[in-house]
């Protein structure tokens, strides 16, 4: 084969080889590009949902800070004027009681005794001067 028509060969092999190269480039940039098409819808889709995050992130925060500050009110020492009533009592038993003349004198029951002193063990005699709890009578 003389050499014009070998060079002639080549260069259609090197003309067909650059445009299936060059297809190839383009299919593969227009691949790519429908690529970083989809990965910005996302990207702004994923700011968007950040952005509301934020939002709410933002709200919560200021609910914490109102609870934290009603909280801190609540927790304020408050000045209470005249006497405190608690529902039970401390009373000193006397010499020869036993719940149940204790519980008649303080017009309560031996059951509510023996339900607020659970350490008497169902014992019925008191010790002289044996501190017993009982109930506060109904104002």
């Amino acid at each position: 084969m003389p050499n014009s028509r070998k060079t002639i060969v080549l260069f259609m092999v090197a003309v067909v080889l650059t445009v299936s190269l060059v297809t190839l480039v383009v299919q593969h940039i227009g691949s790519l590009e429908e690529t970083i098409d989809s990965l910005n819808s996302k990207n702004m889709r994923l700011e968007k949902s950040l952005e509301d995050i934020e939002q709410v992130n933002s709200e919560l925060r200021s609910e914490v800070e109102s609870l934290n500050d009603q909280l801190a009110e609540l927790l304020k020492p408050k000045l209470v004027s005249g006497p405190a009533r608690f529902p039970i009592s401390r009373v000193l038993a006397r010499q020869g009681d036993t719940v149940s003349k204790l519980a008649q004198r303080e017009g309560t029951s031996s059951a509510v005794i023996q339900a607020l002193n659970p350490w008497l063990n169902g014992k019925t005699d008191l010790i002289a001067s044996q501190a017993i709890w009982i109930p506060n009578p109904e104002p």
